[in-house]
């Protein structure tokens, strides 16, 4: 049990006391049969949880049985309900909820909405609107500019939660800030300009057409394979003459043969 190996995550107390196994009926005396057992701790007591603590572990001195029975007595903490006033502030919770709903649900079609458990809460936080339902108007905001020309600052992060060193508003420059109207695109390049300029101008483009384009590639020529008669085949192999065994030629034939190899048919067993 010291490994793991059985009865994982359960502790015992220190053993102190004698072995509980095998006396003789109604005596201290261990077994003096013929079996004559060995004596062992047969009877144990196991704990787990974080919140027992053991007192005391021992055997009680009862002599009915050929064993010794072994107690254990703890201390731990346990969780008290009481029932009754659980039941009463139930009832009182039940009650307030009733009567500020009465019959009326937020959703009439019977359809299953996450709305009514939103009836008769109020904000989350001391100045803040209390969450919109079908009862109460969608929650709008009131936060004014700190004076006047000031608009929420665009180079803070859209995230609210990220560290940033910029302020949460600043001053207008111009009257089409505090209006809330956007700026005209900034000029393009100089370099742009001029060559849309140039691409729009027919002197330009007369100017381009005049000038002298570069000759054209010379035609690329593709090599011709050399021909067949051409290629290295390696040494010519020499024709060898024919020997005749038993009346049957035999010896490698070359090219000149083809013809006579057209009609050659394997000699079969007579």
């Amino acid at each position: 049990m010291v490994a793991g190996l059985t009865f994982p995550y359960y502790s015992e107390a220190r053993i102190t006391f004698l072995p509980t196994y095998k006396y003789n009926n109604g005596t201290d005396v261990y077994d003096t049969s013929d079996k004559a057992r060995i004596p062992a701790w047969c009877d144990r007591i196991l704990r787990k949880g974080d919140n027992l603590r053991q007192i005391n572990y021992n055997t009680a001195p009862l002599r009915f049985s050929d064993h010794r029975p072994v107690y254990a007595t703890f201390q731990c903490t346990i969780s008290v309900v009481d029932e009754k006033l659980k039941e009463q502030l139930s009832n009182e919770i039940y009650n307030q909820r009733r009567a500020y709903v009465g019959d009326a649900t937020a959703n009439g079609n019977a359809v299953d909405s996450d709305d009514e458990d939103l009836i008769g809460y109020e904000s989350i936080e001391p100045g803040l609107p209390p969450a919109s339902s079908d009862r109460r108007v969608p929650a709008r905001s009131t936060v004014q500019p700190p004076a006047a020309k000031m608009i929420p600052n665009p180079n803070r992060p859209s995230n609210p939660f990220t560290q940033s060193s910029e302020p949460d508003w600043s001053v207008t420059s111009s009257a089409s800030e505090a209006n809330n109207v956007p700026f005209p695109p900034p000029p393009r390049r100089a370099g742009v300009l001029q060559q849309q300029q140039a691409r729009q101008s027919p002197t330009s483009s007369s100017t381009r057409m005049s000038s002298p384009q570069p000759p054209p590639p010379p035609p690329r020529t593709l090599k011709k394979p050399p021909p067949p008669s051409a290629v290295d085949d390696g040494p010519a192999l020499l024709p060898r003459r024919r020997e005749t065994l038993d009346g049957v030629q035999t010896g490698l034939l070359d090219e000149s043969d083809d013809e006579e190899m057209r009609g050659w048919q394997p000699l079969k067993p007579q």
